[in-house]
């Protein structure tokens, strides 16, 4: 069997693809009032992140700042999306409005629990790859 070999641009975008969907979904799950839609929307995050921290790890080999600077902006946005997301979707409106702004609630923390948990595990990937690769080389320096 052929694998096909994708550059991690492709692996990023792929990323993005599954942070839009899990926004997506969390926003139907909002919408219908759906805990399965919830659930959903998680795993599809953690997929996210799993993604972009691969794309994140081959591309730090190249410009670790750019990787680094992205995940933290990353990290930051989709904590406060989240947040935001949470105060949305608590609040109580009456009428036909109210499933709208549950639907974009649960969009919010969807899609900034996604983009939140990509940037926190691709920067803690970064700055412990960099850590790593500093005590192998203390260590090789050392006399034995």
């Amino acid at each position: 069997m052929r694998r096909r070999h994708r550059s991690p641009l492709e692996i990023r975008r792929l990323a993005y693809v599954l942070i839009l969907l899990a926004t997506v979904v969390g926003a139907y799950s909002g919408y219908r009032d759906s805990p399965l839609g919830v659930t959903t929307s998680f795993a599809l995050a953690v997929a996210a992140t799993v993604v972009y921290t691969r794309a994140a790890d081959f591309l730090m080999d190249f410009d670790l700042r750019s990787v680094r600077r992205q995940s933290t902006v990353f990290l930051v946005i989709g904590l406060l999306t989240a947040m935001l997301g949470c105060v949305v979707a608590s609040q109580i409106v009456d009428g036909g409005r109210s499933a709208m702004a549950r639907a974009f609630g649960y969009g919010a923390i969807g899609g900034g629990a996604a983009v939140g948990l990509s940037g926190l595990v691709a920067t803690l990937w970064s700055f412990t790859a960099t850590y790593a690769g500093e005590q192998i080389e203390k260590r090789s320096l050392e006399d034995w």
